[in-house]
């Protein structure tokens, strides 16, 4: 499945997030797995990643979900993100976080250097 975000005046896609329904066997409940997120460069730094995760948090919880799950390629946060480091490479966002966005458990919080810059 794809959520795509557009620029309404050019009518064009400008990101997407790439994801699929996944089951836990530990939580015994399905969850998320977000393969891919894609903001065109042009694009970057407005907000657009961050809009891309609450809508798949909306999703997760709609769904009756607890989690949302994805992996971070350290050599494109060592070029995305300030603090890289900091950054783990197997992210999940509980149920709790899912219900809070933008709060620490995010990686991409707009305003937030130190969890980089948001898309």
């Amino acid at each position: 499945m794809a959520l795509l975000t557009e620029d309404e005046a050019r009518e064009q896609v400008i990101g997407f997030a790439l994801y699929f329904h996944a089951y836990s066997t530990f939580l015994t409940r399905w969850g998320i797995y977000l393969e891919a997120l894609y903001v065109r460069p042009a694009f970057r730094g407005r907000g657009v990643s961050f809009g891309l995760l609450k809508e798949m948090a909306e999703i997760a919880l709609e769904s009756g979900y607890q989690r949302l799950d994805f992996s971070v390629l350290s050599w494109i946060a060592i070029d995305r993100y300030r603090n890289a480091q900091d950054l783990p490479e197997e992210m999940r966002l509980s149920e709790e976080a899912l219900r809070k966005p933008g709060e620490s458990a995010w990686p991409c919080v707009p305003g937030n250097p130190t969890r980089g810059e948001a898309d």
